[in-house]
């Protein structure tokens, strides 16, 4: 069963970006009272591998839609923050996918929503700057994307939206709270189409 469910995916997109504008937003919370909101850009943009798969859902003539799903690992931003033990972003999402066929050059559009993994890296796992035991936890993902293809590569921008939280416990120094980081990118892609 699982063969003949894989066999109606019709297309595989695997791409590679690069963002060229990053900005993050922290909103701090101490026990659930707001005590700081601000936006920090990317000092280093992140970089990503993606892949989508699809299969039809409808076609009109030389419009076609597909629906399907992917995931995305992603590099995280390099931004100048004192939560900023955050390694990798990785959401695994549902995604559509609007396909106008042209003769030479086809035009693409995707919309993706999902959920977002946060890992943390190296050895300061739970540490934010001081705090003891926090916590980084996901959150919602979306992205939309527009762009073109010839003969089976992709040439196209993208926006993302992910969020991911810091969960910090009541300690001896440290006040229970949260610190909700939200990331904008802005990403040039890359890739290539394969029709099974």
């Amino acid at each position: 069963m699982s063969v003949s469910l894989f066999c109606e995916f019709q297309k595989i997109d695997i791409s590679y970006g690069t963002s060229f504008y990053a900005k993050e937003r922290e909103v701090h919370y101490e026990k659930s009272v707001l005590q700081e909101d601000t936006s920090i850009h990317a000092s280093e943009m992140g970089k990503f591998i993606k892949a989508d798969v699809y299969k039809p859902l409808l076609k009109v003539e030389n419009n076609s839609f597909y629906l399907g799903f992917g995931i995305r690992l992603e590099e995280a931003l390099d931004v100048d923050s004192e939560y900023g033990n955050l390694n990798y972003l990785t959401p695994i999402y549902f995604s559509t996918l609007y396909l106008r066929d042209n003769p030479n050059i086809s035009f693409y559009g995707k919309f993706n929503i999902g959920y977002e993994f946060a890992f943390e890296k190296g050895d300061n796992i739970n540490k934010f700057d001081g705090y003891d035991e926090a916590k980084l936890s996901g959150g919602m993902y979306f992205g939309i994307e527009s762009g073109i293809e010839y003969r089976d590569f992709l040439l196209g921008i993208n926006y993302n939206q992910s969020s991911t939280k810091v969960i910090i416990p009541n300690g001896e120094n440290q006040v229970e709270g949260k610190v909700d980081r939200d990331f904008s990118t802005i990403a040039l892609v890359l890739g290539y189409r394969f029709d099974i």
